[in-house]
């Protein structure tokens, strides 16, 4: 199992979905050892290439996140969680904090059964709110009498509310025993002032300033994110298109923008 040492190039995860297997096995190879880990989503999870570059990644010297974002009842977690756990190379997995905390700490069980060994398990994140979603999409979803009722007991306004919702969501993660978070930079520094130095904070949304956002809503630069107390950044599109010189050159500059900002 590759051990997250959270070392500079560890701080750095890039995704591998929208490519094809040779493009992705490609793309390690492209970045190592500038990049320290690659992250498989959905669609890259239920293709069947998924173990193989899962393998790939391990034998580079670099660590996998199956970002699933799995979210079910407790014993299906707990064993999609096992089963992610048990595949060497894969040091981040995730569960949707709204799947409530009976299914957190039934992914907690999943990645001890999965990977006995205490200090290899992998990290088992939370997702707290997509970084898709903009605070009007999130109060879309929810009865306006409820967020009343939510707003007046929390004695809070409707525009802070997608915060206090991330906030409080990273507050029971921690308190389920998963091993951090994901969630917008926009909201680490108080997440991180919330559940103190040791949680892990795993954003996404990052671009480079002057970026295009893409389709996600709350973005962030990479000194911005690590300022506010971001343990690893997730970049995709800026490092695996870019719109000038090769993966490997933007991916040194986001390595050394999150060097400066580390200090």
């Amino acid at each position: 199992m590759r051990i997250l040492s959270l070392k500079l190039t560890d701080r750095l995860c890039v995704p591998l979905d929208g490519m094809d297997t040779d493009e992705a096995r490609q793309c390690v190879d492209d970045l190592y050892p500038l990049v320290g880990g690659f992250k498989l989503g959905h669609e890259r999870i239920q293709k069947q290439d998924a173990g193989v570059l899962t393998r790939h990644i391990f034998d580079a010297g670099c660590w996998a996140f199956w970002d699933g974002k799995i979210i079910d009842i407790p014993e299906t977690v707990k064993n999609g969680v096992s089963s992610a756990a048990a595949w060497p190379g894969v040091s981040m997995t995730n569960v949707m904090c709204l799947g409530g905390r009976a299914m957190m700490k039934s992914a907690v069980e999943g990645v001890s059964i999965g990977c006995p060994d205490l200090e290899a398990r992998p990290w088992v994140l939370g997702v707290t709110v997509l970084t898709s979603i903009s605070p009007d999409e999130l109060l879309d979803m929810i009865p306006s009498e409820f967020i009343h009722a939510i707003c007046e007991y929390s004695r809070t306004d409707k525009s802070s509310f997608l915060t206090s919702l991330v906030c409080h969501l990273a507050q029971m993660a921690k308190e389920c025993g998963l091993d951090g978070v994901v969630a917008s930079a926009q909201e680490t520094t108080l997440i991180r002032n919330r559940v103190g130095p040791n949680f892990k904070i795993i954003t996404p949304g990052i671009r480079p300033a002057g970026g295009d956002a893409n389709d996600q809503k709350r973005t962030t630069t990479p000194t911005v994110a690590i300022e506010a107390g971001s343990d690893v950044l997730i970049v995709g599109r800026p490092i695996t298109q870019p719109k000038s010189g090769t993966r490997a050159d933007a991916a040194k500059r986001i390595v050394d923008e999150i060097a400066t900002a580390l200090g």
